[in-house]
């Protein structure tokens, strides 16, 4: 799949990544596209920029929320619960 534009389907493809992934990237201006009416297009050359871009995998963790804040708090917890004195 050697050509000089990709639709935003073939770029998902090339970049080994999904569809919405692609939009997220163009709404956050990491990916330009080139508008052809009212579709996208996105030159190769563009496609191995991106490509090229060291990026961390995952999502990204709120402090205060997902996995890593609940643990933070049952800790908490768990150390006042050790601080107050037994009856």
């Amino acid at each position: 799949m050697d050509k000089p534009y990709y639709s935003t389907a073939d770029a998902a493809e090339y970049l080994g990544i999904k569809v919405p992934s692609v939009k997220y990237h163009v709404r956050k201006g990491h990916l330009v596209p080139i508008m052809m009416g009212h579709s996208w297009l996105f030159m190769k050359d563009e496609l191995d920029r991106f490509a090229s871009i060291p990026r961390k995998t995952g999502r990204p963790v709120d402090p205060k929320s997902g996995h890593q804040g609940r643990i933070r708090r049952h800790n908490a917890r768990i150390a006042k619960d050790n601080k107050e004195p037994q009856s």
